[in-house]
């Protein structure tokens, strides 16, 4: 199980965590009056979730093509790196509204302490080959944030200025302390995102949001050690970011206010819907192709794995489901297809004979049918959602020997199962908007010895897990549900 799943799990734990607090606070309090809420002011609070950084750097880029074209097995190439983890932090800001928009300004910290390493494939035994390592420290914003209410809710974009704290690292042969460099990748760049904020009590606010930070400093990083090249650089390209946080608005409270006695619910949560999502999806995918290349313990020249594959991008699909309410619970099946349509080739990193082997991959879609359980306050559904999940993919194998190709290909469908949850609030009795998280794991490995002739009894190729990011929009159907 990759570092990703148990952050991804741990995120949604949280969630079911302030679903729970939702509800003990609702039950204390009672629900709202809208026309009393006051999001004006100064709030304070903390957030957790998932991230993900894409980075690009350069060591020894000098032996890149010094004996083969495209032979890249002296150097390291940053675009390998994986750093992806669970981040945390604190948020102050203040808002000012007027009618229903709301606008204000807030500063956030996040720790994300994510690093890796990255060894050389030409290397001589595990103690004796060039690396290069990168640390993601921290990121901090500095954002404008805008949005529109709808009865306790807030829907906001939000804009500014970001930060990030990191450090890169190059060692030059044989684990030599002595011969390596440091350089700092702290940089200035631009953040943009939004989400959907939920007044949950008087003073208790719960969100959730995605945030994308790109950055664009180039570190000069040719002088780190001996084997630096005129070439050698560093970077931080991107983080992004999907996040659960609460804060607590300090002064004049957001009063609260009981319905008369026997009023019915503003509400209608019963009943059938369906609507369409779209977002942000990363993809973790694994295989190997031609492993008896693989004889020493780093490397991996003369093989292609599949670890490396870049499959993340925008997704977007449909979803139908069924709600049924009792009291302030719902609970309901929902079934989605998602189109996820990425797909990467890669090829080995020691050419010969004039051609180089290569495996390629395509994710198709996704698709999972579920169970939903949350509760309401007025008018959002905070919820928690599990089920079975499928995937779609294509896998392809082709050796290139004196410009002679010989390939195959293969599906890569699995099923497995998907956890989840998200903030869906109803803009009236028809129209429901969502912002969620899905984390889908699969566990299948499919046979790929035979696609080749250089294929070897231990390739395989799989598709370990999706994590996606959404917004949803839904019409409910009433068929004369009460």
């Amino acid at each position: 199980m990759h570092r990703v799943n148990k952050y991804a799990f741990g995120l949604i734990a949280c969630l079911i965590a302030a679903t729970g607090s939702a509800r003990a606070n609702w039950l204390a309090t009672g629900p709202f009056d809208p026309s009393a809420i006051n999001w004006n002011g100064v709030y304070v609070g903390g957030h957790g979730g998932i991230g993900t950084g894409d980075v690009d750097s350069r060591f020894d880029g000098s032996a890149i093509g010094a004996f083969t074209p495209g032979d890249i097995s002296d150097t390291v190439i940053g675009r390998f790196f994986e750093l992806d983890g669970f981040l945390g932090g604190v948020h102050v800001g203040v808002n000012q509204s007027s009618g229903r928009f709301v606008y204000g300004l807030e500063g956030d910290w996040s720790h994300f302490g994510e690093s890796d390493r990255l060894l050389d494939q030409n290397a001589n035994g595990p103690d004796d080959t060039d690396n290069a390592s990168i640390e993601i420290d921290w990121l901090a914003s500095l954002r404008a944030r805008a949005g529109i209410t709808s009865a306790q809710t807030l829907f906001y974009g939000t804009l500014g200025a970001a930060w990030v704290g990191a450090n890169y690292t190059a060692q030059n042969a044989s684990n030599n302390q002595a011969d390596q460099g440091t350089a700092n990748l702290n940089d200035v760049g631009q953040v943009v995102g939004g989400g959907i904020e939920h007044a949950v009590t008087s003073q208790f606010l719960i969100r959730l949001e995605a945030l994308y930070y790109h950055f664009d400093n180039r570190v000069d990083t040719s002088a780190l050690n001996t084997d630096s090249d005129p070439n050698d650089f560093a970077t931080i390209k991107d983080v992004l970011v999907a996040r659960l946080g609460v804060s607590y608005k300090l002064g004049e409270a957001l009063h609260a206010a009981q319905p008369a006695p026997g009023a019915p619910a503003a509400i209608v949560w019963n009943g059938l819907y369906a609507g369409g999502h779209a977002g942000y999806g990363r993809v973790d995918f694994n295989s190997l192709f031609d492993s008896s290349e693989i004889d020493r313990v780093v490397d991996i020249e003369d093989s292609v794995e599949g670890r490396f594959f870049d499959l993340d991008g925008a997704v977007g699909g449909v979803h139908i489901g069924v709600n049924h309410a009792v009291g302030q619970l719902v609970f309901g099946l929902e079934g989605d297809w998602t189109a996820i349509d990425r797909s990467d080739r890669l090829f080995d990193q020691e050419t010969e004979f004039g051609g180089t082997d290569s495996a390629s991959v395509d994710v198709n879609w996704l698709a999972s049918v579920r169970g939903r359980a949350g509760v309401v306050s007025a008018q959002t559904l905070f919820y928690v959602t599990a089920g079975a999940a499928w995937v779609d993919a294509d896998y392809a194998a082709q050796e290139a020997d004196d410009g002679q190709l010989d390939g195959g290909s293969t599906d890569v469908n699995d099923n497995g199962f998907v956890v989840g949850g998200g903030m869906e609030h109803a803009l009236n009795n028809n129209f429901l908007v969502r912002f969620e998280a899905l984390h889908y794991e699969f566990d299948g490995r499919t046979d790929t010895s035979s696609l080749t002739t250089d294929s070897d009894p231990d390739d395989f190729a799989a598709v370990d897990d999706v994590t996606v990011v959404r917004v949803g929009g839904s019409y409910k159907f009433n068929l004369g549900v009460n």
